[in-house]
């Protein structure tokens, strides 16, 4: 299995198992907004093909949703609100903007939508708009529009009829697709998609937008940290730099070599910031292992992904690297372990807070990619023989080319 199965593998049991909560719901729009959560998880994921084909089967209800947010008719049966699926339409609008005496360099307004079902469903939507733009979406209960008007904010307000708010957010949903994806919140890009069905966008402009892939800038490296971190590689492990690779080690890059994915090589090509179009060398080899310890593009993963990729420092990959080697051959590796790792290692002056570790273990996951693909770990998540080599090797490789 390709590191990209085994990515796409565990996100669809992890949509399965969080798709439970569904059978809970007591209206249709609770479920449009899980399942545009989920849509938008599964385009930030940038996996080619249909989230629905991938759950059904397995997950029917959580598949109907999805199928109908990504252009299927509503087709949701076995639950008292499926009916509603798809018919919510707006019984009021109204723009809000900061009063005047309010500064600020961009115009920015909000546009809330009140919706209702024919089985008396209602909530509101709420749209955030930047110079033309969407830049946050909110879906909650009805009400907001009753109290818009009480003086408890500094909001100017006037209503819309459903017409013309349709076109306005309509308009700032299709800027997303040629605009600055990064400048759209977290809760924006959850209901990205349910915004995109509801008003009725082109295919080509949805396409646009989950194909989208904003760039987050990559902080700047220090030389001289990367220099001191490849020093403490070599002191606390003993590093032999002469050694040529055993067996086990040519054993994995021969497998690379010959079995790796076009797409999953072009993907760590990239992070790495290396030519493959020439035969694959050792050389090149040790820097796709490390591709993830000294990035030269994140592009290929979502914004999510990417914000925290560029987080991970040299020490977190240091305290890792450290740690994995010395647990050595058989030690299950995966985020949650690696923090542990970093939590452990005497040569780390800092530990990561509680309020962190989630945030780590999750970007060291979407890194393992890596080693996955290379042979550091197996289909069971176990450090290889070749993994204990490789990986001090690796850390070096990317370190000390700066």
């Amino acid at each position: 299995m390709s590191g990209a199965d085994a990515v796409v593998d565990r996100f669809r049991a992890e949509i399965i198992r969080a798709a439970s909560v569904l059978d809970e719901l007591e209206s249709a729009s609770q479920a449009e907004a899980w399942s545009s959560g989920a849509l938008a998880d599964w385009w930030d994921l940038g996996a080619p093909g249909s989230l629905a084909e991938l759950l059904a089967g397995a997950e029917p209800l959580a598949a109907a949703l999805v199928a109908y947010l990504e252009g299927a008719g509503a087709d949701v049966v076995g639950v008292s609100w499926g009916s509603d699926v798809g018919r919510h339409e707006i019984v009021a609008a109204h723009e809000l903007r900061a009063s005047s005496d309010s500064s600020g360099s961009a115009e920015e307004i909000a546009i809330v939508l009140e919706y209702e079902a024919p089985g008396g469903d209602r909530h509101d939507v709420s749209v955030t708009i930047r110079d033309g733009q969407l830049v946050d979406a909110a879906l909650g209960p009805a009400g907001l529009l009753d109290s818009a008007g009480d003086g408890a904010f500094p909001l100017e307000h006037e209503p819309l009829t459903p017409a013309d708010a349709t076109r306005r957010v309509a308009d700032a949903l299709a800027m997303v697709s040629v605009g600055v994806m990064s400048e759209v919140s977290e809760s924006g890009r959850a209901n990205l998609p349910i915004l995109l069905r509801r008003f009725r966008l082109a295919p080509e402009v949805i396409s646009e937008v989950s194909d989208g892939r904003a760039s987050v800038e990559l902080p700047a490296r220090d030389p001289e940290d990367d220099q001191y971190a490849a020093s403490l590689i070599v002191s606390a492990l003993r590093v032999d730099r002469d050694a040529e690779p055993p067996a086990s080690v040519m054993a994995a890059f021969d497998g690379f070599h010959d079995t790796v994915e076009p797409h999953d090589l072009d993907v760590l090509a990239e992070v790495a910031g290396v030519d493959t179009a020439e035969e694959l060398s050792f050389a090149t080899y040790l820097r796709l292992v490390g591709a993830y310890l000294a990035p030269v593009s994140l592009s290929a993963h979502g914004v999510d992904a990417q914000r925290e990729l560029s987080c991970l420092e040299w020490a977190d990959w240091l305290g890792a690297i450290l740690g994995a080697t010395r647990a050595g051959a058989g030690v299950e590796i995966d985020g949650d372990v690696l923090v542990s790792f970093i939590n452990r290692c005497p040569e780390i002056t800092t530990s990561i807070p509680k309020s962190d570790a989630f945030r780590v273990a999750w970007a060291f996951e979407q890194a393992l990619f890596s080693w996955e693909v290379t042979g550091v770990i197996d289909g069971d998540a176990r450090l290889t023989e070749a993994g204990v080599w490789l990986l001090p090797r690796a850390a070096l490789a990317a370190w000390e080319q700066s």
